[in-house]
């Protein structure tokens, strides 16, 4: 937009969050081996606005505040002494988005960036359950002017 503002259009892959336990399960009378499984992914679109602040020529702190439209699938399965059963969920939801970063400019298309974002309710609290979401990244920038 200029140099004090921006937009920007991404996707967003947030990454797969597993947890695994294995124990025994007693009914009172004898014990049973139990195994637990939960996997949990995330991933959507991100539209953003950026307010800059350049500092210097080639440097610059960024803020952002955009909307992230979050897809989350969700597994789990449990076996007790040989029993298994299995159930998956999945939701679609807008979430906001937040952070702050800074970039360094190489010329005046490419730049390199630091920044930390939260997106903040990924999932949704009755079908996958829902949580903040802390990302930091490093990334490469290329301005099509």
């Amino acid at each position: 937009m200029n140099e004090n503002f921006a937009t920007e259009l991404a996707y967003v892959d947030l990454g797969e969050y597993s947890y695994a336990a294995e124990g025994t399960v007693t009914d009172g009378l004898a014990d049973y081996p139990a195994s637990f499984g939960l996997s949990q992914s995330a991933a959507g679109p991100v539209f953003s606005v950026l307010g800059i602040v350049p500092i210097g020529e080639r440097f610059s702190v960024f803020a952002r505040l955009g909307l992230a439209l979050m897809g989350v699938d969700a597994d789990a399965n449990v076996d007790i002494d040989g029993v298994a059963d299995s159930a998956s969920a999945s939701t679609d939801r807008s979430n906001g988005v937040y952070g702050l970063g800074g970039e360094f400019n190489f010329s005046g298309r490419f730049g390199v960036r630091l920044e930390s974002n939260r997106y903040a309710g990924v999932g949704s609290d009755d079908i996958t359950g829902d949580t903040d979401i802390d990302l930091i990244s490093l990334g490469l920038r290329y301005n099509f002017d």
